[in-house]
């Protein structure tokens, strides 16, 4: 169960890493990150 999560996170970040390039950095990086904690 930890390494399936760790994997989800390490996926996200690279999302986020992903995300970086547009001009809407802060807002996808928050937006997604208050998302992935009502989520969890």
């Amino acid at each position: 169960i930890f390494m399936s999560h760790y994997g989800m996170c390490i996926d996200w970040v690279h999302l986020v890493l992903t995300l970086a390039s547009n001009s809407r950095t802060n807002w996808s990086f928050f937006t997604g990150f208050s998302v992935l904690n009502i989520i969890y």
